[in-house]
């Protein structure tokens, strides 16, 4: 008798082949197996990426393509699983497996697709740091945020210049984002923040844990000059009218640290001031950091319009973290076969489209093979 043939792979096995050898290690590590007779962690993990990457729009569609369709069940390796089985492993198996399988995958994101960032390239780690409101429905009660709206907020860190998110954070709807940063504080990085992050008491926590910040100075805030730095002329003529070493605040409110407030004109006559407590870098470089926290705009705005957060699959703080880390999976998978097979730096629009009409495409057995030998930097 024949050998029976194997069907060639589906392009969604390529999509999702990075993933794969850590689904196994998160299982083992998590046990996340047990008590489980049927839709192990594998189905799980590859059923959720499918989701995000799909058209379905809601847990029963989902439920029902895993059931009915012959091609996902193909491709995340399932007999078929009932609605109630689906909302159970959301609810009950543990978001740490697909945090294990983001953080992860990161590294490997980013040796194959970081950019080049020229001089920024010699100024340490640089992270944007910021948060993101999602609505939720009432009977999401751990989700406060108003007397009559629940939500959370997704705090996000974000590689400056390769837009590869690296951590998530994941509060009530009200959670201080300060707090937050004071968490994910590292020696030697720079974190770019917004004003919403003006704290004297969060400036000094930065200064002792042996990290960097840029942002931008509040309004009226009180200071007093202490220097007044250099500044040469090629900077001068791209907008920076003055360099200075500052005491801010006032008595025992004052910040325990010097600072240094750059102030720039940009082209359109607006004045802005710029404040970091790195004293290493020319006066336009701390103007240029800054410009890059609009990087994590960008991809707030794409993740809430492209991938699948705006209404959540299952109503525990278990599941919305399986979906969130779900999307960051499908978003890093999405950006290394861009960079792999379109030699593109950027998911853009219409790759994201083409990846998501080849979803279920015969692929030969060799390409995967090859695709995971590309993953590797330059």
């Amino acid at each position: 008798m024949a050998a029976q043939r194997v069907p060639r792979p589906r392009f969604f096995h390529q999509l999702v082949a990075p993933l794969s050898k850590f689904i196994g290690k998160a299982t083992r590590k998590l046990n996340s197996d047990w008590h489980y007779r049927k839709f192990f962690t594998r189905e799980h993990v590859l059923s959720q990426v499918y989701f995000q990457v799909s058209d379905e729009a809601s847990l029963r569609g989902l439920a029902q393509a895993l059931n009915e369709d012959s091609r996902v069940k193909e491709i995340v390796d399932n007999k078929g699983v009932d609605l109630s089985s689906l909302s159970r492993a959301n609810s009950h198996r543990t978001y740490q497996v697909f945090e294990f399988l983001f953080e992860s995958l990161f590294p490997i994101s980013l040796a194959c697709c970081g950019q080049d960032l020229g001089p920024l390239a010699t100024l340490g780690p640089l992270r944007i740091v910021d948060g993101t409101f999602m609505q939720c429905v009432a009977s999401m009660v751990w989700a406060s945020y108003q007397e009559k709206k629940n939500g959370v907020k997704g705090h996000l860190l974000l590689s400056a210049g390769d837009d590869l998110p690296e951590r998530l954070v994941l509060t009530e709807g009200k959670g201080s984002e300060r707090a937050v940063l004071k968490q994910l504080l590292q020696r030697g990085v720079t974190y770019i923040i917004d004003r919403g992050y003006n704290c004297y008491g969060l400036f000094n926590t930065v200064a002792v844990k042996g990290a960097f910040f840029v942002t931008r100075l509040l309004t009226g805030a009180a200071f007093e000059v202490v220097q007044e730095l250099p500044v040469d002329e090629e900077d001068r003529s791209k907008g920076v009218l003055s360099d200075r070493k500052i005491r801010l605040g006032k008595g025992k409110k004052a910040v325990k640290v010097l600072l240094r407030l750059v102030t720039f004109q940009a082209g359109d006559g607006k004045v802005y001031r710029f404040l970091t407590n790195r004293m290493d870098l020319r006066a336009l470089l701390v103007c240029e950091l800054y410009h890059r926290r609009w990087e994590i705009e960008l991809f707030f705005r794409f993740m809430k319009n492209y991938l699948k957060v705006k209404q959540f699959l299952g109503r525990s703080e278990n599941a919305v973290l399986i979906q969130l880390y779900a999307a960051l999976i499908a978003f890093l998978l999405l950006r290394l076969y861009a960079k792999i097979k379109e030699g593109s730096n950027k998911l853009t629009l219409q790759i994201l489209r083409a990846a998501k009409h080849r979803l279920f495409a015969r692929i030969p057995h060799h390409e995967i093979t090859e695709y995971l030998a590309r993953l590797q930097p330059g």
